[in-house]
């Protein structure tokens, strides 16, 4: 049986996948499988960060939480943008004890995104990537890795940009979707033009690279 890498859902303890589930720092929460933990932007408390910051690294030192995430900035929400990159910091300065990936959420500000993790040596995940081809290579050349979504069943400029980056540097994810990650392989294959094999295998080169198959299975 094919097993599907998920590298960020809201979804718990789907069949054949390893998943690597969002967990809400802000609640108790049970998952059997591998998750992530952090901040987000649009989230960020007013009075009890401290407290938050200190859950996160509990958190991080779990064997199972795989990553930090999803982080980031985002010019669109509400929350000041400042404080924004003032938690951003904060959080990648917690992930130096841990060196997990970066799960990351970035909306009109990737200046400010490139510019803050360059100072860090985290294998960084784009997740939801839906923008143009001058900027997925660009991030690519600067070393991060471009998750892709339900976005990649519909948009056709997408399409075309998935289809001509590099194939070591993609995952593929179903973010806060009601869908299976079979069905976006299987796009994701059929705009490569590649077998849906290849394309697990590839997936699997990429996530056993990141983590160097360290306690995964």
């Amino acid at each position: 049986m094919e097993t599907f890498i998920n590298i960020h859902t809201h979804q718990k303890n789907n069949p054949n996948e390893i998943a690597i589930y969002n967990a809400d720092i802000s609640e108790e929460f049970t998952v059997n499988s591998y998750f992530s933990i952090g901040i987000h932007p649009w989230f960020i408390p007013q009075k009890s960060l401290t407290e938050q910051l200190t859950i996160l690294k509990q958190k991080l030192a779990e064997k199972n939480c795989l990553a930090l995430g999803e982080i980031g900035l985002d010019k669109i929400t509400k929350t000041d943008f400042n404080l924004q990159k003032e938690v951003f910091i904060a959080q990648l300065e917690v992930n130096k004890m841990f060196k997990k990936l970066v799960i990351l959420h970035c909306v009109r500000a990737f200046s400010e995104l490139t510019t803050i993790t360059k100072n860090y040596n985290f294998p960084f995940i784009i997740h939801g990537f839906n923008k143009k081809k001058h900027l997925a290579l660009e991030l690519i050349s600067k070393g991060f890795y471009l998750s892709f979504g339900k976005h990649l069943l519909v948009q056709k400029a997408l399409q075309q940009t998935f289809k001509e980056i590099p194939i070591n540097r993609i995952f593929l994810e179903t973010d806060d979707a009601n869908i299976l990650i079979e069905s976006i392989y299987k796009k994701a294959a059929e705009i490569r033009e590649i077998p849906l094999e290849s394309l697990i295998l590839a997936i699997e080169n990429n996530f056993e690279k990141i983590f160097k198959c360290n306690n995964l299975g």
